[in-house]
């Protein structure tokens, strides 16, 4: 069943849901404002419902405005952020367990209807299996980065073990096209035998650095992983480093920015979350707070 919540404007709270829709929903996106609340919901089987949320002086609805069956699993979807000139609708990008990117948009803009796949981006790494997707969201349609970004993490087998890959694409909208950046691979990225391995959740900090470098917080097993991106263009990029490395005891499930990216949070299994920061004068990362 997919839960949609929305606190009304009355003084007692009211919540409301859709109905339940088949198959179990792995995943769900949710649009900007600016392009009306469009929903996405993802189901095991890999088919994708879109729901737009209408509100009335009754209440609020969820109308079903378009479907696609992509016949794999999904380790994530994700809206892009409002604002892109790139894009003249809302798109949705659908990681698939088939190690393809799929590109979703409906086919009248004005009402968010009729919804078809165009585009993809099949990764270079074969029998990879993408585990999650994050648009670059702050700062897009301003600054030194100005195009869509995105980053996919994914699952490939290599020599018997299960290893984690990364890979930073970029939208050049004069050839509409998606083109690879940078693939990551090793370095404090984890390496395991069983099939467990995988890459939970990649998350772009929201801001630029000062000097214009972008940010990349990847979790994977019981390790944060930040990477600094410099001279993004959309065809290549200066530079790629990791420059933190984030340990804990037990599995990470997720991470988070704040809205300067000068901090990241993470939530581990241990039921503790954690804040990390860069030092001002050495820039490595520590932690300096968590719950108790």
């Amino acid at each position: 069943m997919l839960f949609v919540y929305r606190r009304t404007r009355r003084r007692t709270p009211r919540w409301w849901t859709s109905r339940p829709q088949g198959a179990a929903v792995v995943a769900v996106a949710l649009t900007d404002a600016a392009h009306g609340r469009i929903i996405a919901s993802a189901s095991a089987s890999g088919d994708v419902t879109f729901f737009r949320v209408s509100h009335s002086d009754e209440g609020s609805s969820l109308s079903r405005v378009g479907y696609a069956a992509t016949g794999t699993p999904t380790g994530g979807v994700a809206f892009a952020p409002a604002g892109l000139r790139a894009f003249h609708a809302p798109t949705l990008a659908f990681a698939g367990a088939d190690g393809v990117l799929r590109f979703f948009a409906p086919r009248d803009a004005s009402t968010a209807t009729a919804w078809e796949e165009v585009g993809t981006y099949e990764g270079k790494t074969p029998g990879a299996a993408l585990t999650s997707v994050a648009w670059r969201r702050g700062g897009e349609t301003s600054g030194v980065v100005d195009f869509p970004v995105i980053a996919t993490t994914a699952t490939y087998s290599s020599d018997r073990e299960h290893s984690i890959a990364v890979n930073v694409l970029a939208y050049d909208a004069t050839y509409a096209r998606w083109n690879l950046l940078k693939e990551i691979r090793g370095g404090s990225l984890p390496t395991r035998a069983e099939l467990t391995a995988r890459a939970r959740c990649s998350t772009w900090s929201p801001t630029t650095t000062a000097r214009g470098a972008l940010d990349l917080a990847i979790v994977a097993g019981t390790q944060c992983v930040i990477y600094e991106f410099t001279g993004v263009t959309v065809n290549s990029v200066e530079s790629a480093r990791e420059i933190g490395m984030l340990a804990h005891d037990y599995e990470v499930n997720n991470a988070s920015w704040n809205a300067s990216g000068s901090a990241l949070a993470t939530a581990a299994r241990d039921g503790v979350v954690r804040l990390w920061t860069a030092n001002l004068q050495s820039g490595a990362w520590q932690e300096y707070a968590e719950t108790k």
